[in-house]
């Protein structure tokens, strides 16, 4: 942790954050304490003396700057349309089975699962269909006829 009003140089007036009762002592007082790693974020620090926040405090404020990134999205899963689903296809997927079944190395379950896995989508790209994604148009058909006309 840091104490960022000590990082930045102003004039005396800039820093302190509490003026006593009769005017004559002056303090820094108030803090903002943030963590090491945010420390090139922060761009200035100081008080406003003319503020009027009702109270012997100065308002202290802080000036940060923070660039944000952007996460990957996500990749759209592959959608088959099941409805065309063929005999080819399950016979495919028997094959690749028995070719899994007869294997006699010891696998652990994640691995025979991500095997599996992996036989259904290789059979379902060869044999089924990819769904098509129905796109609504922004504008109909009247629309476009009036427009014609």
């Amino acid at each position: 942790m840091m104490i960022a009003n000590t990082m930045f140089e102003h004039h005396p007036r800039h820093l302190y954050t509490w003026i006593s009762p009769d005017s004559k002592t002056r303090n820094q007082i108030d803090y903002f304490i943030i963590n090491q790693k945010w420390k090139s974020s922060v761009k200035n620090v100081k008080t406003r003396p003319g503020a009027d926040c009702n109270s012997d405090h100065q308002l202290l404020f802080m000036n940060i700057q923070v660039k944000l990134k952007k996460l990957p999205q996500p990749s759209q899963p592959i959608r088959f349309d099941y409805q065309s689903i063929n005999t080819n296809y399950t016979i495919k997927v028997s094959n690749s089975f028995e070719t899994l079944l007869q294997c006699e190395d010891e696998k652990t379950p994640n691995e025979l699962w991500k095997e599996g896995q992996n036989i259904f989508l290789k059979c379902a790209e060869e044999s089924i269909s990819k769904k098509r994604t129905k796109i609504n148009k922004w504008i109909t058909e009247e629309t476009i006829r009036e427009v014609q006309e």
